[in-house]
């Protein structure tokens, strides 16, 4: 997963991203699932649930969905992200408080580009002009089976 998305003119949505956030990513999941086709498909080789993601794209211009490789899919809106971002400017490095205040980000916000972070996580760069929050797989999943409990 090597590619980016940018902000199409015309629409305002990162390009690319209405069918797949990175060119690669089916690539990418066929060969880890290859590595996992002996092991159970929720469970990696450390004993934890596979994160492996199946395929990423923009619902809608406010939403973000993931298919897992457990056949799971989840919806975030980017304005949820947004208030849930890990970054230091957003939430204190030594106390966990959180320095964002979730009014204001505007529920109908959008994102300009979305870049993959290793195999691991994405990189957001938002219409707010905020950029510096990695969203890791296992983060984006927690969120999405908090809200569903």
């Amino acid at each position: 997963m090597t590619a980016a998305s940018t902000a199409s003119a015309s629409s305002g949505e990162p390009s690319g991203l209405r069918e797949s956030v990175m060119a690669g990513d089916r690539h990418d999941s066929d060969r880890h699932e290859d590595r996992n086709e002996d092991r159970n498909a929720n469970e990696g080789e450390d004993g934890r649930r596979d994160l492996g993601v199946r395929r990423i794209a923009q619902v809608d211009r406010t939403t973000l969905g993931i298919e897992w490789n457990d056949g799971v899919r989840q919806r975030w809106k980017l304005a949820e992200l947004r208030r849930a971002c890990p970054c230091a400017t957003c939430v204190d490095e030594w106390t966990r408080e959180r320095l964002l205040d979730p009014e204001t980000i505007p529920n109908d916000l959008v994102a300009t580009r979305v870049d993959s972070v290793g195999r691991y996580a994405l990189r957001i760069s938002f219409a707010d002009g905020h950029d510096t929050g990695i969203y890791t797989f296992s983060m984006l999943r927690e969120l999405a089976d908090k809200r569903q409990a």
